[in-house]
């Protein structure tokens, strides 16, 4: 499947390639009265986007939920762990099968990366409280956790 028009926005710096769209995000905004560096966002937002064969979503946190949706094209391999970065969890998604499944879930505060098993996937996210910037990091900045990857698990430390 060729990257199209319609797939194609002005990603800011983010885990994915270029091949992106928005899709919603919801009018309702939520407040985190115990957090004072976490302002209001959006209850709800999503995404969808093209990963090609050899491109993939860098090892990333965000401190909200990520549903994770398969919607065509080859399995798509998430590789999942948790904040301590002590094991990596690897899932297949695409259609149902007993090796694979379409959707997966991953807790806030873990850490997340995801690659296509073939030519391409078309994927997308879903992130509540709302997907916002502020609220995501890499793992790359972090040279600790890095390290502990790489000792863990170093085909996974290839997608820092």
């Amino acid at each position: 499947r060729p990257p199209t028009p319609e797939m194609s926005g002005p990603m800011p710096p983010g885990p994915s390639p270029k091949r992106w769209q928005r899709g919603h995000a919801c009018d309702w905004n939520m407040a985190f009265p115990r957090s004072k560096s976490r302002p209001p966002r959006s209850a709800l937002t999503t995404i969808f986007f093209l990963l090609a064969a050899g491109e993939q979503s860098r090892w990333h946190q965000v401190t909200s939920d990520e549903v994770w949706h398969h919607y065509e094209g080859e399995g798509l391999e998430l590789l999942v762990a948790p904040p301590t970065m002590d094991r990596v969890a690897r899932l297949v998604l695409g259609p149902v099968s007993a090796t694979q499944r379409p959707v997966y879930t991953v807790p806030a505060h873990w850490w997340q990366a995801a690659r296509p098993l073939g030519a391409y996937a078309l994927a997308g996210c879903t992130v509540g409280p709302g997907f916002d910037f502020a609220d995501f990091r890499f793992l790359r900045d972090d040279a600790a956790l890095s390290q502990r990857l790489l000792a863990i698990d170093p085909a996974a430390a290839a997608l820092l």
